[in-house]
């Protein structure tokens, strides 16, 4: 970061418009102002088009989004909410005066994005910026995913016992749905270790075990060819086994089958 100055602002009557670096020059508070705004942190700026440098991440999520505009402050700095549209660039972007964008700061949460208008300017942070943690940036490392289904949404102190985590769980995912969606996980997080907890809600819904195996092995491979370290990898064995008498399926499922996972895994056994 830059080198900070320091400032002492007098509290003399006579000198209230005036305030006295240590340096001993004496500023106006239009001079002050601006000289704080040179001395700001440059962890988020904001970058000509839809792609950031290569020492920077781009801003994916609405809570980095609104930060980095608190940080930055554009001219036009109002936020103007989440969309998810192929029309516009991905993730946290800036727009003033440009046709067919309301001026403020968006979120785009398509993952690809389209088109990039002249004159549209995207946040990009350091991979340090404190944003970046819990996903809030393309391509930073988290240190731990959490992806499936009730169990993993209902755990909310994931991040509290896993700084720097991420919590992916939502209510009634099967692992058909989360091996569609696994991939965007992968590519925003960038975790190092990944724990996945899916299969109840496919077998509950008359969805073979075979089938809904097929589904977890090929997220596992997603999970491991996008470089995690390892993988903590869970079907949640004691509904599963609620689940027998009424599925067929679950009663001539093996016990064990290899999925070659780099950690340890509970079948459902």
């Amino acid at each position: 970061n830059v080198d900070e100055a320091s400032t002492c602002i007098s509290t003399d009557h006579a000198e209230r418009h005036t305030t006295t670096m240590r340096l001993g020059i004496s500023l106006s508070p239009l001079l002050v102002l601006q000289a704080a705004a040179a001395l700001a942190s440059d962890d988020v700026l904001l970058v000509d088009g839809g792609s950031c440098p290569a020492d920077r991440l781009k801003v994916v999520t609405n809570v980095a989004c609104k930060t980095a505009r608190e940080e930055v402050q554009p001219r036009k700095s109002k936020y103007r909410g989440k969309e998810r549209t192929s029309s516009w660039p991905s993730g946290c972007y800036y727009c003033d005066g440009v046709q067919g964008c309301q001026s403020g700061t968006w979120l785009n949460r398509h993952p690809n994005g389209g088109r990039v208008p002249a004159g549209v300017q995207t946040y990009c942070a350091k991979a340090a910026w404190s944003g970046c943690s819990n996903g809030g940036c393309a391509g930073g490392a988290t240190s731990v995913l959490f992806a499936g289904d009730s169990d993993i949404e209902l755990w909310k102190k994931t991040r509290q016992y896993f700084p720097g985590s991420a919590n992916e769980g939502v209510g009634g995912w099967t692992c058909r749905k989360l091996r569609k969606k696994i991939g965007g996980f992968l590519d925003r997080y960038n975790p190092e270790w990944v724990v996945l907890v899916c299969g109840e809600n496919d077998v509950g819904n008359g969805r073979t075990v075979s089938a809904t195996f097929d589904d977890f092995r090929a997220i596992v491979s997603k999970i491991n060819a996008a470089g995690a370290r390892g993988a903590i990898n869970v079907v949640s064995s004691c509904k599963v086994s609620r689940l027998r008498p009424t599925n067929p399926s679950a009663r001539r499922f093996p016990r064990k089958r290899s999925i070659g996972l780099p950690a340890s895994t509970d079948y459902g056994r």
